[in-house]
């Protein structure tokens, strides 16, 4: 296990550098660099079980840094474009004569200028998957009922915001609902349930 922890160590040790870092394009080096080079240790822990095992190892460490590069930083830059949860971690990177480039103007159907409406139900599509998986393989156990309960949080408070913005239902990302109410079946839909509750629970008040 001397391998794990060293990879683990040094995947650790990129990330607590990086605020001493102030160019954003060398924090992102550094962070890939230390993540892969973290993975590619980890994965040697590995090699005797089989080199599926050490594919399999690398794969989760990537797609670790994957996600924590999508929803806590910019460095998930892929063909010029930075790809980020958040609107405002889009900005592309300085000008090479180090001023600030044009901030991103938020589309019109926004999550309050924060989240574009495609990632907000992208994720929230992602995690009914999970929810549904979740009970076929495992039934309704606790540990469902814990994946579950966070698309079902996410969309009762995403059709409040819906609603209570003007918007129709889904903002229209009708792929994204269709996705999530046939994975939603084995846990007899309460992600969508949740959400229409949260779509119509205040309308009538807020009409009269």
């Amino acid at each position: 296990m001397y391998w794990l922890g060293a990879g683990g160590a040094i995947a650790l040790a990129g990330i607590c550098t990086l605020g001493f870092i102030p160019n954003v394009r060398r924090q992102r080096r550094v962070y890939w660099a230390s993540w892969l080079f973290g993975a590619a240790l980890m994965a040697c822990a590995f090699i005797e079980p089989g080199w599926h095992m050490v594919g399999v190892v690398l794969a989760v460490c990537l797609a670790a840094a994957a996600c924590f590069a999508y929803f806590r930083t910019s460095y998930l830059k892929i063909g010029g474009r930075i790809h980020s949860f958040w609107i405002a971690r889009t900005r592309p990177d300085p000008l090479p004569d180090g001023s600030p480039a044009p901030p991103v103007i938020p589309p019109s159907d926004s999550y309050r200028g924060q989240v574009t409406a495609d990632a907000q139900w992208w994720l929230m599509a992602v995690a009914s998957v999970c929810a549904g998986v979740s009970a076929l393989v495992l039934g309704m156990s606790g540990a469902t009922l814990g994946v579950a309960a966070l698309p079902v949080v996410l969309l009762a408070g995403t059709g409040y915001i819906d609603s209570y913005d003007g918007f129709p239902i889904a903002r229209r990302r009708w792929v994204q609902l269709a996705l999530i109410v046939v994975s939603s079946i084995p846990v007899f839909l309460l992600p969508p349930i949740a959400y229409l509750i949260g779509y119509y629970i205040d309308r009538p008040r807020r009409r009269s």
